[in-house]
């Protein structure tokens, strides 16, 4: 059984948010370290992120996610997490939850399927992480935890989602729908050789229905890798779940903000960015591509205000040890922050909104006092300097 959580909701007729989460990187087909010769087997080895990367989405969801139109109602999870995944966290040997395999993907798919055909205004969200290939511009394959043991076909044991995307324009299906492809999406030159090579869990797709929204977020442009940190899960995990709490946030009202929310475009572009940014931190280059039907729709309303990164630093630098310093947010006249004598640079989380920095001096030293008497602060991050 792959349900891993229902809401009380799950037993209503009310729109729900459902969701199925798999992660492999323990393979019982693939060696652990050392490549097989064997061509069927792509060249690869069992690896050791995206178990853990697909558990803490799992997580997230569960713990963070909300969508009053479509609260969440379940969560299929299927994972097969190596050794230095359970030692980082050992949860994962504690959850009992199946393993991915074509048989059992194949089964969740149908489940969740189901469930998310129960109400029109639902809202459905997959995402898939393991070894993946490409072998045409509109697939995300991601290969399962029995690739290379079962079936006669090259691709027997491993999903498309891009066919999965596909099947689910329905018209009775959640008219709202979420795919996340965290997986590699190199095209080896072993399937030239092939006329056709379809992966083996798949479903009909039928002509002449559509959903309102259904965006794919590629986790690697084609023919890329896509990275991981042991320890940390995969570079884009490690960005979404920055990008939901925060940095793709956006003010319901700029000038008086109530709730903050997430939508697709601004996801995908802050989701960009920071998978860049962490990529380029390691001297490497990963892009996340959006595919699928990309309708602005809405993903997330976070439950409180976004903490936001502040850094304040000062000129010059050897000043800092004469500075006594105090952040204050305007609109409440409340310090939030300070700091005797200053460490340059000041780095702290606040919520968004207008603040003034002062800087008051020591007397007698060389320096005059500073300020920013009117400092706005919004998501991602934001970064000041004052002169003294």
């Amino acid at each position: 059984m792959s349900l891993w959580y229902t809401s009380p909701e799950y037993e209503t007729d009310a729109p729900c948010t459902h969701v199925l989460i798999f992660g492999t990187s323990a393979y019982s087909g693939l060696p652990d370290r050392t490549a097989s010769s064997n061509p069927d087997l792509l060249g690869l080895t069992s690896v050791t992120t995206p178990a853990i990367s697909a558990y803490r989405f799992a997580r997230w969801i569960k713990d963070e996610y909300q969508n009053k139109q479509a609260p969440l109602g379940s969560i299929r999870l299927l994972l097969a997490p190596s050794a230095s995944e359970i030692q980082n966290e050992p949860a994962l040997d504690q959850l009992g939850q199946p393993l991915p395999t074509k048989d059992n993907i194949e089964q969740a798919l149908v489940a969740w399927r189901e469930d998310c055909c129960k109400h029109r205004d639902g809202c459905a969200i997959l995402y898939g992480a393991g070894h993946g290939v490409r072998i045409s511009s509109d697939s995300g394959i991601v290969l399962l935890e029995d690739f290379g043991k079962v079936g006669t076909n090259v691709l027997s044991g491993a999903v498309d989602i891009g066919n999965i995307h596909q099947a689910m324009a329905l018209n009775r299906a959640a008219k709202n729908q979420f795919y996340f492809v965290d997986a590699c999406a190199i095209e080896p030159t072993f399937f030239k050789d092939y006329i056709t090579a379809k992966a083996g869990v798949s479903l009909d797709v039928k002509r002449g229905e559509s959903v309102e929204g259904s965006p794919i977020f590629f986790s690697a442009a084609p023919e890329t890798l896509a990275l991981g940190e042991p320890g940390k899960g995969t570079l884009f995990i490690q960005a979404l779940i920055q990008c939901l709490e925060c940095d793709a946030a956006v003010a319901d009202d700029a000038n008086d903000p109530k709730t903050w929310l997430v939508y697709t475009q601004e996801l995908f572009k802050k989701l960009r960015q920071r998978v860049d940014e962490i990529a380029g931190s390691y001297g490497e280059n990963q892009s996340v591509v959006l595919g699928g039907l990309s309708a602005d729709s809405l993903f997330h309303q976070l439950r409180n205000p976004p903490q936001v990164q502040l850094s304040v630093s000062v000129v010059p630098e050897n000043a800092d040890r004469y500075a006594h310093y105090k952040l204050t947010h305007l609109p409440t006249s409340t310090i939030v922050d300070e700091q005797k004598p200053f460490q340059t640079p000041r780095t702290t989380h606040v919520t968004p909104g207008v603040y003034k920095v002062d800087f008051t001096m020591q007397p007698g030293c060389d320096y005059g006092n500073g300020s920013k008497p009117a400092l706005i602060v919004s998501p991602p991050s934001a970064k000041t300097e004052v002169q003294l």
